[in-house]
């Protein structure tokens, strides 16, 4: 599922999970969690607390504008799974 607009992130700690939920509520664009053949909303408090675990989940951004692609890339860097 590598995408452009894609990046596979780990969550795996709740002080990770709580940088996550600020960050994405920051960007105006849909931004999606893929976990198997499921779909969640990445500003949805429940569905990111879905997200806490040692596997890694693929999120996407649906961007509004190419600086917005680009900004949000950049903040999801330090989630990325091979960051470990």
């Amino acid at each position: 599922m590598v995408k452009e607009n894609s990046i596979l992130i780990r969550i795996d700690t709740l002080d990770k999970l709580k940088q996550f939920a600020e960050a994405v509520t920051k960007f105006e664009s849909n931004i999606d969690i893929h976990y198997n053949s499921l779909i969640y909303d990445a500003k949805s408090i429940i569905s990111v607390y879905a997200l806490v675990s040692s596997e890694p989940r693929y999120i996407e951004i649906n961007p509004i504008s190419k600086s917005e692609h680009r900004i949000f890339m950049e903040s999801m860097r330090r989630f990325e799974a091979n960051n470990d």
